[in-house]
């Protein structure tokens, strides 16, 4: 079970694998703030400067777009870019599956490494071609501040719509170091 009052913690399980996304939650209003076990998720809507002032963090916000769902999470070592993930409704299809978004911190030389590794990589994890949980990838260079790459996929069919959602936490984004 959840256990604390503003900031709610779950003992992990290995029966409860999701669990490993949500140990940490802050129920605010409408939304939540998900981290790890030990996230200080209070600093999302507690006293201080607001990530969305963060340049990096606007940045992957605006990219995500309106997203039914999103995670925004640095990589493993501080060298790594910021990346965001979620799934978002297609406008021209609202009634079809969420669309997948992958958006990262980089320039050029990300986007072909994220273009190549959907058309001819694999999964690091599974072994598979990453077209398999994919299709129709649209990669592009966004202008701003911080310069950013964004990727919207459509999920294969058999794919799980929650992909790219699984393949940041364990480390496993196409065309990105983990």
């Amino acid at each position: 079970g959840w256990t604390g009052d503003d900031v709610l913690r779950l003992g992990l399980s290995a029966e409860q694998p999701l669990s490993l996304v949500a140990g940490t939650l802050r129920p605010l209003g409408a939304d939540v703030a998900v981290g790890g076990p030990d996230a200080p998720v209070d600093a999302v809507d507690g006293p201080g400067p607001r990530l969305a002032e963060d340049a990096s963090v606007a940045a992957m916000a605006r990219c995500l777009g309106d997203a039914l769902i999103a995670v925004v999470s640095s990589g493993v070592t501080p060298q790594e870019p910021l990346r965001g993930v979620g799934l978002r409704r297609d406008p021209a299809a609202p009634d079809a599956p969420p669309l997948n978004v992958l958006c990262v911190a980089g320039d050029g030389a990300t986007a072909v490494g994220i273009s190549e590794a959907m058309w001819s990589g694999r999964s690091a994890s599974t072994g598979q071609p990453y077209s398999q949980y994919l299709s129709d990838p649209q990669v592009e260079e966004l202008g701003g501040d911080v310069p950013t790459v964004r990727m919207v996929a459509r999920t294969a069919p058999g794919g799980p719509q929650t992909f790219l959602l699984q393949a940041l936490e364990i480390g496993d984004l196409p065309g990105l170091p983990e």
